[in-house]
């Protein structure tokens, strides 16, 4: 069935309302929790959850589809989706607004999966690949544009109007989808509720538990001690049922092929850098550099522009190529962006970062494609839509988790660094006393000395945590890279 251009447009806009709506909220995150109390570090919180309700109803999409119709689920979706929009502009905590944005990714989990659905359907056959490359460049670099889209918005305007913003953009996708003709009925299979159950139980524990580690003290409170039993009981009790269940929820016999759990591995490890990176230079920058989100949006925008031009010019070779080769440029790009920016300091120019986003855009061009690839050509014709739920709920729990656990990480070193570079600094010291005697002579008093003392303290600990962060992330991105050449030599030529 062939849709006409304005559909086929709504279903293409469908797809970047769903990953724009997660990462909307990144740079806001800062003036969300000013405004409704709570420290920078659980900024993230919005986004984790946004992902987890995310994950949480994607696997669900095929199963909604076949039994109500891709359609009528897919509008549905949409109008459910404004609900907690809605909500979100009149929340007045921040837990709240939290638990609105884990409904508002719940009832966006349809969108991606039964858009491209839609989509692929009325896409010629010879036209199926370059029509799936576009999609996934575009939930590729829609992440970059929600996040300068929430910062430019929380900083000019409020941040609730960012969520105001979203839903006549929701609804009048909807209006237009709703001329959709509703599919023919298919047999109706049931359910795995016992497999779905324990999947929701896992994810919803242990991203909960990593989440919320850092502010309730890891193992010494008995609620993270709880949900990572919960969810690691979950979790293996999962693994096993679907293991051996004749019609699984979820088919986990897919990673007997090497290709495929390579496939896994990497979209993890490489979104969750990616979200990582971006939440992480966002808040430095924000916080300790005092770059607004103007100027923040522009070096997240080469990115976007880098990634762009590159993947025009590679077009054209866009399945004639193994895709392995891709997916090892991306990961030397994103190898080469994260060690140029374990040299940024307090002290870094709009030059260099801009750099940094310049390397980081190469690899967006080329990494969320052919992994997809790799992981629907690795799996059997009949189950293509299992190794794409798979697939996809991976990515969208490691974009969350990676903002959480790096922000952790970061904030964790910087409180390391902290601690080592003032051990030095008393009264005895002669470094301490010089700077307050300069101060002095300037006229500060002696409270305003040691306050800004602490301020460039603080500059100095959060920057050489940043560096550590990306010192991880490069040493991810080497040994990710070493892995897939040796796996590309022994497949010969790149070949699967």
């Amino acid at each position: 069935m062939t849709h006409s251009k304005s559909i086929l447009l709504s279903l293409y806009l469908c797809v970047f309302l769903s990953v724009f709506s997660y990462t909307s909220s990144i740079m806001a995150g800062i003036y969300i929790v000013g405004s409704l109390g709570g420290s920078n570090d659980i900024s993230s919180y919005t986004v984790v959850f946004y992902g987890l309700g995310n994950a949480l109803v994607f696997p669900l999409s095929s199963k909604l589809a076949e039994w109500y119709g891709k359609e009528r689920v897919l509008c549905a979706s949409l109008l459910l989706f404004c609900i907690p929009t809605f909500l979100c502009i009149f929340a007045d905590h921040f837990f709240t607004l939290v638990i609105y944005r884990f409904f508002q990714g719940a009832f966006a989990g349809t969108f991606f999966p039964l858009s491209v659905g839609l989509i692929l359907q009325s896409t010629p056959p010879e036209k199926k690949n370059t029509a799936f490359s576009s999609i996934a460049f575009l939930a590729t670099i829609t992440p970059v544009l929600g996040a300068t889209y929430g910062g430019w918005i929380a900083y000019e305007y409020d941040w609730r109007w960012s969520f105001l913003w979203i839903l006549p953009f929701a609804l009048g996708i909807y209006f237009v989808l709703r001329k959709l003709p509703s599919s023919s009925k298919t047999e109706k299979t049931p359910l795995d509720w016992i497999g779905y159950g324990t999947y929701c139980l896992a994810c919803s524990s242990l991203v909960t538990a990593i989440t919320l580690g850092q502010q309730l003290d890891w193992q010494r409170s008995f609620l993270i001690c709880f949900l990572f039993a919960l969810g690691s009981a979950s979790l293996l009790f999962f693994i096993l049922w679907e293991w051996h269940h004749e019609t699984p929820f979820m088919d986990l016999t897919l990673f007997r092929s090497g290709a495929f759990t390579l496939s896994i591995i990497y979209v993890a490890l490489l979104f969750s850098a990616y979200f990582g990176m971006i939440i992480l230079l966002s808040l430095w920058l924000h916080l300790f550099v005092n770059y607004t989100p103007i100027w923040i949006n522009l070096l997240l925008i080469h990115m976007v522009i880098a990634g762009a031009i590159l993947y025009i010019l590679m077009l054209k070779w866009i399945g004639k190529t193994s895709p392995l080769l891709p997916v090892l440029g991306a990961v030397l790009f994103f190898g080469i962006s994260c060690y140029y920016s374990t040299h940024f300091n307090v002290e870094v120019n709009f030059g260099r970062i801009a750099i940094s986003r310049i390397l980081a855009g190469f690899a967006l061009a080329f990494f969320l494609f052919p992994l997809l690839l790799i992981a629907l050509e690795s799996a059997p014709p009949d189950k293509d839509q299992q190794a794409l739920g798979i697939f996809q709920s991976v990515r969208l729990l490691a974009g969350g988790l990676g903002c959480s656990i790096y922000t952790t990480l970061w904030y964790r070193r910087g409180v390391f660094y902290h601690d080592r570079l003032g051990s030095s600094l008393t009264y005895a010291s002669d470094p301490l006393n010089e700077s307050l005697q300069e101060l002095h002579t300037m006229h500060i008093p002696n409270g305003s000395s040691l306050a800004l003392l602490e301020s460039a303290l603080n500059k100095q600990a959060t920057a050489l945590a940043l560096e550590d962060c990306f010192y991880l992330m490069a040493w991810v991105m080497g040994i990710l890279f070493f892995i897939l050449l040796i796996y590309s030599f022994r497949k010969k030529a790149f070949s699967i």
